[in-house]
């Protein structure tokens, strides 16, 4: 059994909230589609009882009021396939955990390449950013 990696075509939705020109409109199509499968308001429940947008500003991701035209980055990110290249990786170490799919008790998960603000960026992580969890938790297909 290899673990199933279902990756968001996260740079296909920024391209859909950047033309669209009603703020409201992007705004849920921002909560709906881009971070509604990874359930931000559980972490802003835990962190106090922020919404998914509070949760989304402070760790620093372009907003939807912010993409009134296509950011660099993900220009660049296109320009190196960087979608299909995380795909590939990621299905190939799962491939290679295959034997351990048992052990691990993991049949799917969810990942995502998303643009920060640069303005928000820490030098320390010298333009990357990350983040993962929710170990055994379940998460709609999508």
């Amino acid at each position: 059994m290899t673990i199933q990696i279902r990756m968001r075509p996260t740079n296909a939705i920024y391209h859909r909230m950047i033309a669209i020109l009603d703020q409201e409109e992007r705004a849920r199509l921002f909560q709906e589609e881009l971070f509604a499968p990874f359930n931000l308001a559980v972490w802003g429940q835990r962190w106090g009882g922020m919404d998914a947008m509070a949760v989304v500003a402070m760790m620093g991701f372009v907003l939807p009021e912010q993409l009134d035209e296509t950011p660099d980055a993900l220009e660049t990110l296109e320009a190196a396939q960087a979608w299909a290249v995380a795909q590939q990786s990621l299905n190939e170490g799962a491939a290679r955990f295959a034997p351990y799919a048992p052990q691990i008790g993991l049949a799917a998960t969810n990942v995502g390449i998303y643009l920060t603000d640069p303005a928000k960026a820490n030098p320390i992580n010298k333009g990357y950013s990350g983040m993962g969890g929710y170990s055994g938790r379940d998460f709609p297909d999508v």
